[in-house]
């Protein structure tokens, strides 16, 4: 982005200078409002209006800059905000039970699944795929090449 920034400042550098050269000896007369200004070089007139437009282009610029960081400041502010209540309520603990849901359907014969004790302690994690106590799926031959899982790159 500043190369191409450069490149196009150079061109219309460039331009500019092609232009006055050109144009050493025009003169032009000025009115602007009631007032008139005669024998005015046009190279004075086009560096002038450059200048007035490089202003006003660096102006609208400061302006939409600041309206970025006032908007920025606000959005900071608001996150913030949220943060602090979304901490507040992970912090804190419920008060009371829960509300049913409005439209939550009602089931009087709501089915449990039997609760099984767990026989692995926490502090021993398994260390291989637990498939009950014994075997229930029994190989029909007893080829050892046949395994499911030989330890060796899947392909």
């Amino acid at each position: 982005m500043r190369f191409f920034f450069i490149v196009v400042v150079l061109a219309l550098v460039v331009g500019y200078i092609g232009f006055t050269v050109t144009n050493l000896g025009s003169v032009v007369s000025i009115k602007l409002w009631s007032s008139e200004y005669p024998n005015i070089p046009i190279w004075l007139v086009v560096i002038v209006s450059i200048g007035v437009g490089a202003a006003l282009i660096g102006l609208l610029a400061t302006v939409e800059g600041a309206s970025i960081r006032f908007e920025n400041r606000r959005l900071r502010k608001t996150m913030h905000k949220m943060e602090r209540e979304l901490n507040f309520l992970r912090t804190t603990q419920p008060s009371g039970g829960r509300a049913p849901e409005p439209d939550a359907i009602e089931d009087s014969s709501r089915a449990t699944l039997p609760v099984t004790a767990v026989t692995a302690t926490l502090s021993e994690p398994a260390s291989a795929p637990v498939y009950g106590e014994r075997d229930d799926w029994p190989p029909e031959n007893d080829n050892d090449d046949d395994d499911a899982y030989s330890g060796g790159r899947a392909v």
